[in-house]
């Protein structure tokens, strides 16, 4: 039996991150939680997710700071933004900064699992001119 898929979730917003660990914990994962920047950085060093899941939208720092310190920190684990900004800049300047996917919210119950489980089974994401991105 393979171990269970340890997945992070850095959000500031309580609800948000109570979803995210309903649907992923009855799916078969371990969802770890963290409320700051700072503390989801500290806790992806100390537990070396397998994925993690970053808000874009945080206070006191941005998610793609958050994953540019996270892809030297823990450069194996697999890095999603997780956000309600649906544009495309957002979306390249959060792969620009190391994630490989960008999920936006609100999630939908029904695939948010399954979305997941496709960036742990290697779907990437390509940003087109990373160069203009930054």
């Amino acid at each position: 039996m393979e171990s269970q898929r340890k997945i992070l979730y850095i959000d500031d917003t309580a609800t948000a991150r109570a979803l995210v660990a309903r649907v992923l914990t009855s799916a078969g994962y371990l969802v770890l939680e963290a409320s700051s920047p700072l503390q989801g950085i500290e806790l992806a060093r100390d537990t070396i997710p397998d994925l993690v899941l970053i808000d874009i939208n945080m206070p006191e720092m941005s998610g793609r700071e958050v994953a540019a310190r996270l892809r030297k920190v823990i450069p194996s684990s697999v890095l999603v933004a997780f956000t309600a900004d649906v544009s495309s800049e957002a979306r390249e300047r959060a792969l620009a900064a190391g994630c490989v996917g960008y999920l936006t919210k609100p999630l939908d119950v029904d695939l948010f699992a399954g979305q997941v489980q496709e960036y742990l089974d290697g779907k990437r994401e390509v940003l087109p001119n990373p160069e203009q991105a930054r």
